[in-house]
């Protein structure tokens, strides 16, 4: 009777732990999406920028690009982006 309760208990010490892998690994996932990515995409973000843009304002459309963080998913875009409106703007 003693193994059997032994296999039980291993098999729900076995089930937690993957529960709690599986909880870290998404949240490790969520730390890379920011806030702002969850609810408008690319384009929604740089509306503003591409409208002063489009009126030939490139300095005040470098300056509208929100730097992000490091981590996030779009962080090389935005550089990108920034990069191309300076470019424009002959910074």
């Amino acid at each position: 009777m003693g193994l059997i309760g032994f296999s039980f208990l291993s098999s729900h010490f076995l089930f937690q732990h993957l529960v709690l892998l599986s909880l870290m690994l998404s949240l490790s996932a969520c730390i890379s999406i920011g806030l702002r990515d969850l609810f408008s995409n690319y384009a929604e973000q740089l509306r503003d920028v591409r409208s002063a843009q489009l009126k030939g304002d490139f300095k005040a459309a470098a300056a509208l690009i929100i730097e992000p963080k490091v981590a996030q998913k779009k962080y090389t875009l935005h550089l990108l982006e920034k990069a191309r409106l300076n470019f424009l703007a002959n910074n």
